[in-house]
């Protein structure tokens, strides 16, 4: 669907296939155009680089499927435009995990080409560690697949972040369950309650994953975080904590 009734706002084309996406990108009217392009997967970057001003925006949110293709390896192929909530709902049956960002609305391609810290990045690594293949739009308009043999296509698209890409082939990780809790630190003026925190994660198990903001609580200044456990045991998941009991002010 190309809207051309916009001047101010991007043009918006939405392919539903991997050759729809090659004629979305090498049409007349895109390659002649010197109007910028973008294309959007959640459109959750905070670059801004998933929409224009007056441009053209290639929305792949209907390349959304999630396939398990092998159950025994945890192969998964994902769709550019799908959202990570509906990988994670995909996979939860057979307890397959792929870390995925921090929010379950963020779009799959995006963050599957520039990176991937999600909540079980010390477990897992980043979501492009896990990366096998990728279908991939090159300029020309020719679809190529890009894995070990492409060596320098497969490096370059697990992390530049500028690639048209409409399907991914992720290994899942098999993980029953997690434990999520939230831990509060106060923040003392000389910095030594962080410095306490950093040593601690350097020391953790792998298992355990924890981000946070500053923010203030009156005239204190608190540490606001969420753990994730990759464990299904709580018990096991608490004693993973409990060091973080000993210090003053948690």
């Amino acid at each position: 669907m190309l809207n051309c009734q916009l001047e101010a706002e991007p043009r918006s084309n939405r392919p539903n296939t991997s050759p729809e996406t090659t004629s979305a990108c090498t049409t007349p009217y895109a390659a002649s155009s010197s109007l910028p392009a973008s294309i959007r997967s959640g459109g959750q970057g905070l670059s801004g680089s998933a929409s224009n001003n007056g441009g053209i925006v290639i929305d792949l949110g209907s390349l959304n499927s999630v396939t398990l293709t092998d159950p025994d390896s945890g192969l998964v192929r994902v769709g550019a435009g799908a959202r990570w909530s509906q990988v994670a709902s995909a996979l939860s049956p057979h307890d397959l995990v792929i870390s995925s960002g921090d929010h379950g609305n963020v779009g799959v391609g995006g963050l599957a080409t520039a990176g991937g810290i999600g909540w079980l990045v010390r477990t897992y690594g980043l979501t492009i560690d896990h990366v096998r293949a990728a279908t991939v739009v090159l300029p020309s308009g020719e679809v190529v697949r890009a894995d070990t043999t492409e060596p320098d296509l497969f490096w370059a698209v697990r992390g530049a972040g500028s690639f048209v890409v409409t399907d991914f082939e992720i290994e899942a990780m098999r993980l029953p369950g997690t434990r999520v809790g939230q831990v509060m630190i106060e923040i003392d003026k000389e910095g030594s309650s962080l410095r306490r925190w950093s040593d601690f994660m350097a020391d953790a198990p792998r298992e355990l994953t924890m981000s946070g903001i500053l923010t203030s609580s009156g005239s204190n200044l608190i540490l606001a975080m969420t753990a994730v456990v990759a464990e299904q045991d709580p018990r096991v998941a608490a004693a993973v904590l409990a060091p973080l009991n000993e210090h003053r002010g948690t």
